[in-house]
């Protein structure tokens, strides 16, 4: 037996309020939040079958992908006193998990492998930072 399953969610965040520090504008009520990702999306294939009597495997295979977000952050304003120059957004990633189990009447042997393609994508590296708080 094959089955094959899709999910697709969009998901917008942002501040509900204006956030200050002193009279420093932190963020601003309707600025993105830098954290979440708009597209997300899992698609599946899973096969079952019968190995011999009384035991049966079944191998999944999924891939979940979430999308960047080249909005405009707080960290991105100037004006704001937590601006990073030179920050890089958080890019879109595909990850491909795998799993097999092998079900016997009393038990199941289970092998998992996430992330089988090893892939490392770097989330949240930073340029030339600058003291958070401005200096008297």
């Amino acid at each position: 037996m094959v089955k094959t399953t899709f999910a697709l969610a969009y998901t917008e965040t942002y501040h509900t309020q204006t956030i200050k520090a002193g009279n420093a504008v932190i963020v601003l009520e309707g600025d993105p939040l830098e954290t979440s990702s708009p597209w997300n999306a899992t698609a599946a294939v899973e096969y079952r079958f019968g190995l011999m009597r009384g035991i049966t495997v079944n191998l999944r295979a999924e891939d979940i992908f979430r999308s960047s977000n080249s909005r405009p952050f707080w960290v991105d304003n100037p004006a704001s006193p937590l601006y990073v120059p030179g920050i890089r957004l958080i890019p879109s990633t595909s990850v491909v998990n795998l799993r097999g189990i092998v079900h016997w009447r009393d038990f199941d042997v289970a092998l998992f492998v996430n992330n089988a393609l090893d892939l490392r994508p770097t989330l949240g590296q930073v340029g030339n930072p600058r003291p958070v708080w401005p200096q008297p």
